[in-house]
């Protein structure tokens, strides 16, 4: 796994560190006394030089003030005392991205970089089948490199949910949680409300069969989303696939549902990338999507024909609210989970345009 552009804290930020979360631990208060070089020197196991400089630094971040003699004192408030963060980390599973993921994680960089100013944001992929090796590699780079940095979990797999989860670093999963992950928050929208949503949009629309496209890996959000497709009331009835994402897989099975006995009028495609086959295969076919073939897409997209979801925030305020995640994080808290609003939006046919994505 290779790692660009990683911005490291210095030994002597990491060990300031150290003594934040040392006094965060003993719940020291504005007016509390605080380590001497001397104390410090000891519980950090460094020599007094040293110590003398990161308490320094402490001193310059406003979270103790040093008398000569005297030692020193608390000064900031408990909820201010917080270690240094230098990045927030995107870990993206690469088989979600190449294969199902349409969007892109820049938009949330603003919204981070307003909340909590001067970090830095990247990326980091997950490769295929490779979990074990990518947390040794976090670990070992937390071990050495001492980085200040927390991270948001996108579909990744359960044991790199698990592992985070057990790690003492700010983390927020965008997305939802596996079903014995414990400990981290996170950012959601609501599965069984857009079901509810599509399904009722098709009944006005005269739907009579409906059709889920979803890949054969499954995450946690994917059981809630076949959960209410199949017990939402509704009057359509309902035939689910679970599919290996190449579009080879995706256009077979939606073939073999148009030319069934009972063939569907309705087809539900978790994003703008896996209703790409289904949108050229009703292109060959001459169909019109929104006239012959009802197509809804879980994301946001506009493709002309298509009803797809949408959240009633936008991913700055998204990344807002991830941010204060974070910082409740280091300030020794647990942040509630967030479940995002979401509402539909129907894309208007234009003629002359293009159908598949």
């Amino acid at each position: 796994m290779k790692r660009k552009n990683v911005v490291s804290l210095t030994r002597k930020e990491y060990l300031a560190n150290v003594l934040l979360r040392d006094i965060r631990h003993r719940g020291l208060k504005h007016g509390d006394p605080y380590y001497s070089t001397a104390e410090a020197a000891k519980h950090l196991g460094i020599g007094g030089t040293y110590a003398n400089q990161v308490l320094s630094l402490l001193e310059k971040q406003g979270v103790i003030e040093r008398k000569q003699k005297k030692g020193a004192i608390i000064v900031a408030p408990p909820a201010e005392i917080s270690p240094l963060l230098t990045r927030v980390s995107f870990v993206v599973n690469e088989y979600f991205t190449k294969f199902e993921k349409d969007s892109d994680y820049r938009q949330f960089y603003i919204g981070i970089q307003h909340e909590i100013p001067g970090t830095l944001t990247a990326i980091l992929f997950v490769p295929g089948g490779q979990d074990e090796f990518f947390i040794r590699q976090i670990e070992r780079e937390r071990f050495n490199g001492m980085t200040g940095e927390a991270f948001v979990l996108v579909s990744v797999p359960y044991t790199v949910q698990k592992e985070f989860s057990q790690m003492e670093v700010p983390v927020v999963v965008l997305g939802s949680r596996y079903s014995g992950v414990t400990g981290i928050p996170q950012v959601d929208f609501d599965y069984r409300e857009i079901m509810r949503l599509f399904l009722q949009y098709f009944e006005k629309t005269g739907r009579r069969r409906v059709l889920l496209l979803l890949r054969n890996t499954i995450f946690p959000g994917d059981m809630t989303t076949i959960d209410a497709f199949l017990t939402e009331k509704s009057s359509c009835s309902r035939v689910h696939r679970c599919l290996p994402m190449g579009k080879e897989a995706i256009t077979a099975a939606f073939a073999e549902q148009l030319d069934a006995e009972e063939p569907v009028d309705a087809v539900i495609c978790p994003t703008g990338i896996t209703a790409g086959p289904v949108l050229a295969e009703l292109e060959r076919r001459r169909k019109i999507p929104g006239k012959d073939i009802a197509v809804a897409v879980m994301s946001p997209c506009d493709v002309p024909g298509t009803v797809c979801m949408d959240f009633t925030i936008s991913a700055t305020e998204t990344s807002i609210i991830m941010a204060k995640m974070i910082k409740q994080q280091l300030s020794g808290e647990m942040p509630d989970d967030y479940i995002m609003g979401v509402r539909l939006r129907v894309n208007p046919l234009r003629n002359g345009r293009k159908f598949a994505l």
